[in-house]
């Protein structure tokens, strides 16, 4: 909606995909347009095209701007139709400046942040692994983009949060204090000692 005038969109033609297999091209391109009153779109143009690189060391994607969507995007963008714009009180309008963002994916792995990528190289590892179900895989997946932080060891005493804690209420009848250690739960099936020991 703008300025009390709105328009559903209703039908997005998908762009060639530009390169070939040993050059394939990954990235978006950004289009901008005007809506007329009978819902078809003029004042075409692609504004923004950007292709991925690598990936940056806290798994974003790096893009660089390059020319290879421009056309094809431009070309799809022709057919973008919307129901016909009105205002509020169901007079006709028209509306200006929209956008339309474009993905290339080479991979068909669907994300929710639309700037995320599987590179080349994310593909040939995950070919190379066994993933039991697709949570694994999912898993894999999320890890690339998402680092897993620095963890401390299990076996490292924790601090006390308040004082009393540490300090023994009566200190002359008490025990030395010991560390609090984080709990470790054992792994795998009990074992069982064999008969006689």
């Amino acid at each position: 909606m703008r300025d009390g005038c709105s328009a559903k969109k209703l039908q997005i033609m998908k762009p060639d995909y530009p390169g070939t297999p040993q050059i394939p091209y990954q990235g978006y391109s950004i289009v901008s347009f005007d809506i007329k009153k009978d819902g078809l779109v003029n004042n075409i143009k692609t504004t923004e095209s950007q292709c991925v690189i690598s990936r940056n060391e806290d798994g974003s994607i790096l893009f660089k701007k390059c020319p290879y969507f421009k056309k094809i995007s431009y070309t799809a963008a022709r057919y973008i139709k919307y129901s016909p714009p009105t205002m509020q009180d169901g007079s006709s309008c028209s509306i200006k400046d929209q956008e339309h963002r474009f993905s290339f994916r080479k991979y068909r792995h669907k994300f929710k942040d639309q700037d995320q990528f599987l590179l080349y190289k994310d593909a040939q590892n995950i070919r190379r692994q066994d993933f039991k179900t697709d949570i694994d895989l999912t898993v894999y997946i999320y890890n690339l983009f998402y680092k897993p932080k620095n963890t401390k060891p299990l076996t490292e005493p924790i601090k006390p949060k308040y004082r009393s804690l540490s300090i023994p209420s009566n200190p002359a009848n008490s025990q030395p204090s010991r560390p609090l250690e984080r709990p470790i739960q054992p792994s795998g099936p009990p074992l069982n000692r064999p008969p006689g020991s």
